[in-house]
């Protein structure tokens, strides 16, 4: 069965949430910036999290097929991703490129069709907005945005541009985190075509 108990669901939401950016990037007890970048730096991974409760239709409803799930997923992990480098921002300005948005935003417009409008941003702050927007016009049907081009090579093409973001993520692993993959959230029919396609 697909359905997770409660007390399993919980424990794999916990697991997926520690290995997120954010978490590891949270400052401890007592403890110092130094400190923080050091265990940054020792990871080697960036943990992007998303839930599967974003990709419902707009109306909650679990019988539908769902609209452009892969866009959503694309657009939510790059979202993730400037926020990601915003947390880090506020620890060290001076390991963040400059130019952190363009990477994304580029392969975003390289990957999303209708968002070559994206290459023209000025800000991550700009970037983040115009990505929230793409994700509520899909989560309200909209067909404007879709993924062009299989997952199997979006994702890893994100990847690499988030990589671009800082030095301290360059030879690291972007690790796609996804939440909530169960019948709880999701027919059984668009679990298995969205783990089919992602696996």
């Amino acid at each position: 069965s697909l359905t997770i108990r409660g007390g399993e669901k919980a424990r794999k939401t916990m697991l997926l949430r520690a290995l997120q950016f954010h978490a590891r990037a949270a400052y401890k007890k007592g403890e110092s910036k130094e400190k923080v970048l050091e265990r940054l730096k020792t990871d080697q991974f960036v943990g992007l999290y998303v839930s599967c409760m974003r990709l419902l239709d707009r109306l909650g409803s679990r019988t539908e097929k769902l609209n452009e799930p892969y866009a959503r997923l694309f657009a939510a992990y790059a979202k993730e991703a400037l926020q990601g480098v915003r947390h880090l921002q506020e620890i060290d300005k001076t390991l963040v490129n400059k130019s952190y948005y363009r990477h994304v935003a580029e392969a975003v417009s390289d990957y999303l069709s209708g968002c070559l409008d994206l290459l023209s941003v000025g800000s991550g702050y700009e970037l983040e907005r115009r990505l929230q927007t793409i994700l509520v016009r899909l989560s309200q049907g909209e067909r404007g945005f879709s993924l062009v081009g299989h997952p199997s090579a979006a994702f890893p093409h994100l990847a690499e541009a988030i990589a671009k973001c800082s030095p301290l993520w360059t030879e690291g692993y972007i690790l796609f985190l996804l939440d909530d993959v169960s019948t709880r959230y999701l027919r059984e029919a668009n679990i298995e075509e969205i783990l089919s396609t992602l696996i």
